[in-house]
């Protein structure tokens, strides 16, 4: 996993907007994002879900959801953007 971080943030350029959601529950036996690396892996916004799994991060159980609302609101501020 270090090795990962360290290759994904040597990869960004500086004009990239990032984004970082991570949960705040362990799935079952899983190892949770740890906060350090995903506080690493963005410039713009880090948001933890405390009461969220990863699966519940990346697939939200519906629109209602924190990271949904956050990920369109990331979209939305990206598009906005001119290129």
């Amino acid at each position: 996993m270090a090795q990962l971080t360290i290759d994904f943030l040597g990869s960004i350029e500086d004009n990239m907007n990032l984004c970082a959601i991570v949960e705040g529950k362990a799935m079952g036996s899983k190892v949770l994002v740890p906060t350090a690396t995903g506080r690493l892996l963005t410039r713009n916004e880090f948001i933890k879900v405390g009461d969220a799994n990863h699966m519940e991060v990346c697939q939200p159980v519906n629109e209602d959801h924190i990271s949904y609302q956050k990920i369109l609101e990331f979209a939305d501020i990206i598009l906005q953007k001119p290129f």
